[in-house]
């Protein structure tokens, strides 16, 4: 491993909560193209979902080591970018299909 540093941990810090806004603008951007008309729900329910697993990774941190939650975490943010890429795809294809 490699020894502690306060300006590498202000990195990533940095870089995490970039990639963190970048993420949740390009998915509330797809939620609201999909559900147009009534936006409210889906903002809702997309929440929700996003409360569970935080409360599910305090719940789980208490149990597992660091490493462990990093692959958790590395497994869950892979599956998570390939499903918005797939649904991005369609999304973009039936939006200029409208138009």
């Amino acid at each position: 491993f490699i020894d502690p540093n306060q300006y590498l941990a202000i990195f990533c810090s940095f870089l995490l909560g970039f990639g963190d806004s970048c993420f949740n603008t390009q998915l509330y951007n797809i939620v609201g193209l999909k559900y147009f008309e009534n936006s409210a729900p889906p903002m809702a329910l997309f929440n929700f979902m996003q409360s569970i697993a935080a409360a599910a990774s305090f719940y789980y941190s208490n149990y597992f080591g660091i490493q462990i939650q990093l692959i958790l975490l590395m497994v869950s943010l892979t599956m998570a970018t390939l499903s918005f890429f797939k649904v991005e795809e369609s999304t973009d294809k039936r939006y200029y299909e409208a138009l």
